[in-house]
């Protein structure tokens, strides 16, 4: 569904409700981007939309489920660089010298992948994307109908909570996993490495990571491991540490 409204600022405001599945770039345009009125989800789970809109300054969010305020979350979507193509015989097109042809877009581009939290208002610029989420546990399963404001646009979505349920992350049989690095936490985030702070910081990705259901974590031995002379020493508390994490 795509709306055009007013904004109380007086700028002219157009919104779409977006499938999470679907790739959205800084370049999409509203109207040729494909209308999401129905959605589909199962209990135990996180259901979520994206948002596409066009819009200059603050913008708020507000979200209800058949006509009652819900707990839900707003992330906005931030673009980053694909700079090569993934190959089609290895990692990229870089390794292997051949054209993919089943890419979604020729590199570079950028496109809309990381989530940054929004407390307050979203400071649109143009062209923004958002995520709006919101558990289903404790949802009675059937038909139900969703409201989004952003900002003088309504967002109406037809949601079916199915009875179904996800099982716990813990307990999924497919291994899942994504590559992280320990280290770079700490360079990113100009943390000391291997200090509370920086412990703190791998804690808080490690949630995220569970939060997107990824329950197989790889474990650098060298990061927990030093040489005193000819012996190899093992730090032992560092990685119960990471380990328990």
């Amino acid at each position: 569904m795509v709306i055009a409204a007013m904004l109380s600022a007086g700028a002219l405001m157009n919104a779409v409700l977006v499938d999470e599945l679907l790739p959205l770039y800084p370049d999409s345009v509203i109207g040729e981007v494909p209308a999401l009125t129905v959605l589909d989800s199962a209990r135990d789970s996180i259901a979520g939309v994206h948002v596409l809109l066009e819009a200059s300054g603050p913008v708020k969010v507000s979200f209800s489920i058949d006509g009652r305020e819900a707990a839900y979350k707003v992330e906005q979507l931030i673009d980053v660089p694909v700079e090569v193509n993934t190959g089609i015989v290895t990692r990229t097109e870089n390794y292997d010298g051949k054209k993919n042809p089943h890419v979604i877009r020729r590199a570079p581009f950028r496109i809309y992948e990381a989530y940054k939290p929004i407390m307050g208002a979203v400071d649109a610029d143009g062209t923004t994307a958002l995520r709006v989420s919101w558990p289903t546990d404790g949802l009675t399963p059937g038909d139900h109908k969703v409201v989004i404001f952003v900002g003088g646009a309504r967002l109406d979505l037809d949601w079916t909570l199915h009875s179904v349920r996800i099982p716990p992350t813990e307990l999924g049989r497919l291994r899942y996993t994504n590559w992280f690095s320990a280290p770079a936490m700490a360079k990113d985030h100009n943390l000391e490495p291997w200090s509370d702070a920086h412990w703190a910081m791998i804690k808080k990705y490690a949630e995220i990571m569970a939060a997107g259901r990824q329950n197989t974590f790889i474990v650098h031995w060298t990061h927990f491991m030093s040489r005193n002379g000819d012996d190899l020493v093992l730090d032992k508390a560092g990685l119960k540490r990471y380990i328990q994490i």
